[in-house]
């Protein structure tokens, strides 16, 4: 009788608790424990992230006025050309793949790469006059290891990130991960994207501009009894005289793809790429041969061992980059309904983003003649002489490293400082080349299976504590033009919890019934 007493008592204390948490989701939206923070001076790290007392000069949200002193955007303004430079980052061993993205992409390129000491000393020079000659447009800035388990611990992604933004010497930038190949000419097909924008956003303006005089006008005749015949001339003449100053907080979102193979028939990334050298239309090369890809029908895998690039390709298609198991990294994208409507002229607005969404964007940097330099006032930094133009975006939080959170954070801050996200037009795409799972990767994986205090932890908490300066700095302040996409709150602990108390609620009355 007293073990039977004592199932009870449990269940009703299992049941509380189910209810206590489910109060806690619906009220607060997590039960995250409250994370702990130390502090060293101004920068605050957390317990779970190795080594970063000695990266004091980090940068990351709370010193983000500070983020530009390094950038190369031009003293002077109106020498800045409108066009987008392809920024990224990868490991020496990984940078064969700019071979392909420099032959379909001719704008400007920054890659920093990750390398050993001895890498460095044995090979970097001889890279550099390789990548001079086949991709002169291409800049390449090394990152010397810290030590041979950096790569695997701590692979300092944003960091990387960060030193070739410094680079950037154009109006926009187009961060990408380099296992993405871009279309034929998307550098061409994003720089009408921008001015369809900026063309938009001149009209938005100018109407802004008319329902302002319009109230004045209005105003006007209430006080002093004006005519409004007196008035139209003047009215037209503010609203053609009136200079345009356009905002351009736009992310424009470029569709990405990936080949999904049944095999894959490589071990090493070196030898993934011979695929795409055998067939350049294993990463597809237009929006035709997009839409063939993804409209395939795969055959039977019927070989093992080497197969051709002709055997993969009949043997894969495309599918949106990882919507198989993780619809929300790309889903507010809408891909398939883009590529069905092959709309060349029309900017989508994305209406809301969900938690989770990280698509590869085209924001912008450096200030020009065309763009936001009439609001803006050159930045002097503390002890530096040189007066600097801080780039118009925010640089990445180099806290996150690894794998995981390290793009979406960037992501939530654009959205969170007013940037409007869009879908370009049908005019090109990236496409996800098919390689084995990298060492970060293989780590972050190993942290969630073991659920252990490694990567994937570490980093959701971080990320957590982002969110929450994120709200700090920008929530009230910033007049939101994509929002949060709300989704329905869930209800599974208060289902958990009904079951147990008539779990509960049975068993006692059949142990009466034995009793009596």
């Amino acid at each position: 009788m007293n073990l039977n007493l004592m199932f009870i008592v449990f269940a009703i204390v299992m049941a509380v608790i189910q209810w206590i948490s489910a109060i806690c989701i619906l009220t607060h939206g997590s039960t995250s424990d409250i994370i702990p923070m130390e502090s060293v001076g101004d920068f605050k790290y957390h317990k779970l992230i190795p080594d970063l007392k000695q990266e004091i000069q980090m940068r990351q949200l709370h010193n983000q006025e500070t983020h530009h002193l390094k950038s190369q955007c031009a003293p002077d303004i109106t020498t800045t050309k409108l066009a987008t430079t392809l920024v990224s980052q990868t490991t020496l061993d990984r940078l064969l793949i700019m071979q392909e993205t420099c032959r379909r992409w001719s704008s400007p390129i920054v890659m920093a790469v990750y390398i050993t000491p001895q890498e460095l000393s044995n090979k970097w020079n001889s890279i550099l006059k390789q990548y001079s000659e086949q991709c002169n447009h291409m800049i390449l800035i090394p990152y010397v290891a810290r030590d041979e388990d950096e790569r695997s611990d701590a692979y300092p992604i944003n960091v990387l990130r960060n030193m070739a933004l410094d680079e950037v010497k154009t109006t926009h930038v187009f961060m990408i991960d380099a296992d993405f190949i871009p279309s034929v000419d998307l550098d061409e097909g994003i720089e009408k994207s921008i001015r369809i924008v900026m063309e938009q956003d001149k009209l938005e303006e100018q109407r802004e501009e008319e329902i302002k005089v319009e109230k004045n006008l209005l105003v006007a005749k209430k006080i002093y009894g004006m005519k409004q015949e007196g008035r139209q001339m003047r009215d037209s003449e503010d609203v053609n005289l009136m200079k345009f100053k356009g905002k351009y907080l736009h992310a424009l979102v470029v569709p990405a793809y990936e080949r999904k193979v049944k095999s894959l028939p490589c071990q090493d990334f070196e030898e993934c790429l011979k695929l795409t050298k055998q067939n350049p239309e294993f990463m597809p090369r237009s929006m035709q041969s997009l839409s063939q890809c993804v409209n395939a029908k795969p055959t039977p895998k019927v070989q093992e061992g080497n197969m051709t690039a002709t055997d993969v390709l009949n043997q894969s298609k495309c599918i949106v980059f990882h919507s198989d198991y993780y619809i929300d990294g790309h889903g507010d994208t809408k891909s398939e309904e883009w590529l069905n409507t092959m709309n060349e002229e029309q900017v989508r607005t994305i209406p809301c983003i969900s938690d989770g969404y990280e698509p590869y964007i085209v924001i912008p940097w450096c200030p020009s003649e065309h763009i936001n330099h009439d609001a803006l006032q050159p930045q002097q930094a503390i002890e530096v002489v040189q007066v600097h133009w801080a780039p118009l975006s925010p640089y990445y939080d180099e806290r996150f490293h690894g794998y995981g959170k390290n793009k979406i954070q960037q992501i939530l801050q654009l959205q969170a400082k007013g940037y409007q996200f869009s879908v370009i037009p049908a005019l090109g795409f990236l496409t996800h080349h098919p390689h084995p799972m990298s060492i970060t990767k293989h780590r972050w994986k190993l942290s969630v299976d073991k659920g252990d205090n490694g990567l994937m932890p570490s980093m959701e908490i971080l990320y957590t504590q982002f969110e929450a300066e994120l709200k700090k700095e920008y929530e009230g302040k910033v007049k939101l033009k994509t929002n949060r996409c709300i989704k329905p709150k869930s209800y599974k602990h208060f289902i958990i919890a009904f079951f147990i108390v008539i779990g509960g609620i049975l068993f006692l009355s059949r142990i009466t019934r034995r009793g009596t």
